[in-house]
């Protein structure tokens, strides 16, 4: 009866600490970046259904990391990915600079001397005939 006891606690006790379903994913231990477009799937395989695609460049939450695969969210969406691309740096574009989603931009120039205009700085003294840029008054 003990024994019984026993391994009815010990089958429970696994079954809570089995893989849970990726809906229930445990908190997000990092973030990175999609190295290249990244296809999500329902469970780590490359036969499993797909659940969406994450662009190249964009930001994605991982969960934990087991056997090539990760847990991910992205867009609401939760899934497996291949943890070969993912990285913590923002890939690179074809001239050699980092892409990064235009909601993660923040300020090309800080003009501290004169102010900002469009993507650049100009004096004070000057009226600005250019649309908002990514220039920011520092």
């Amino acid at each position: 009866m003990r024994r019984l006891r026993l391994l009815f606690i010990l089958l429970a006790a696994t079954s809570l600490s089995a893989a849970s379903p990726v809906a229930e994913l445990c908190p997000v231990q990092q973030t990175l970046y999609a190295r290249s477009a990244l296809r999500m799937r329902v469970a780590p395989s490359t036969s499993s259904a797909l659940v969406g695609t994450i662009p190249r460049g964009r930001l994605v939450s991982v969960g934990t990391c087991s056997s090539g695969w990760c847990e991910v969210r992205y867009a609401g969406r939760s899934g497996y990915s291949s943890a070969r691309y993912l990285t913590p740096l923002p890939p690179l574009s074809a001239t050699g600079r980092v892409r990064t989603p235009r909601a993660a931009r923040s300020c090309c120039r800080i003009c501290t001397r004169g102010k900002a205009c469009g993507n650049s700085c100009i004096s004070r003294r000057y009226t600005c005939h250019r649309g908002r840029g990514c220039a920011c008054n520092g």
